[in-house]
């Protein structure tokens, strides 16, 4: 049976906690494609996809969710991963290494490197931009996120990730308290527990339903529709034409003189050629 790529939200009507389940396949096979990324960076792009999922799910309707892994120093360490939640739950990503670094064999450590953050951007529908900066002094993101949830909302919260680098997909289940319901972190701890046992072939290979049951059989929980999760890339040959309308007029003719120009977008590596013919339409543009 195929399990569609989702993230749905529940709530224990008997204990002030909600959460959130999140499985993503396809749309992470699409993110990984044309990346010849080291085994270690595929991992950490999976785990930045499940958590990005899990905690946009947490905001208001509109909300875009930007998180951003700023490496370090170290000779394993990344310059940059990013994952961008748009309001309908496709995303895009994608990571950028250091040159000469080796990321043979590297530790979740080794690619943050000494220093290394996770930055969470929220741009609202009337794009206010609201950021957070979370220390990773963890060996994973989830535990970095549990700390920053306790610590700057004072929302206990729980969170497991589990990915599958051969099979290239990313599952996850947040747990977190409601404010203003009594005895909130004993249940958090109760259901923590329950969730603690689940393996990574059930969330793998499950629906969201049978694992909600399996986990919480005694318990009276509420499911709400799911989103739907896909990958979109916001790439397109009208915006690096706009990139290059930036550009200085000599720079264009540069181009002109080499006859074309193809540009590549970074976060999905599809290819962008423009003609001479076209190059010389912007240049004509730019020099109005």
């Amino acid at each position: 049976m195929e399990i569609n790529s989702n993230v749905t939200r529940f709530l224990f009507d008997n204990h002030g906690v909600r959460g959130e389940i999140a499985q993503i396949y396809e749309p992470c096979k699409e993110l990984l494609k044309n990346h010849n990324y080291e085994p270690s960076i595929k991992k950490l792009m999976l785990e930045l996809v499940a958590s990005s999922v899990l905690v946009a799910d947490l905001m208001k309707k509109d909300d875009e969710v930007l998180i951003h892994i700023k490496g370090g120093k170290g000779d394993k360490a990344i310059d940059y991963a990013v994952v961008n939640i748009n309001k309908d739950f496709s995303f895009y990503g994608s990571c950028i290494k250091r040159e000469n670094n080796n990321y043979e064999n590297a530790t979740f450590k080794d690619l943050i490197g000494e220093g290394g953050v996770l930055i969470i951007s929220i741009r609202s529908a009337n794009n206010n931009m609201w950021q957070g900066v979370v220390p990773l002094e963890h060996d994973n993101i989830s535990l970095s996120l549990e700390d920053y949830f306790e610590k700057s909302a004072q929302l206990p919260t729980k969170i497991y990730i589990y990915t599958d680098e051969e099979k290239e997909c990313a599952c996850g289940i947040m747990l977190q308290v409601v404010a203003a319901i009594e005895n909130n972190k004993e249940s958090l701890e109760h259901l923590s527990i329950l969730t603690a046992t689940l393996t990574q072939d059930e969330i793998v290979n499950l629906d969201t339903h049978k694992i909600l049951s399996l986990l919480y059989a005694k318990e009276d929980t509420r499911v709400f529709e799911p989103h739907n999760v896909s990958f979109k890339c916001i790439c397109s040959k009208e915006r690096f034409e706009n990139a290059l309308m930036s550009l200085k007029q000599q720079d264009i003719k540069d181009l002109v003189d080499d006859g074309s120009a193809t540009m590549i977008c970074h976060h999905c590596n599809s290819q962008y050629t423009f003609t001479k013919d076209e190059l010389l339409q912007i240049l004509r543009k730019i020099s109005q």
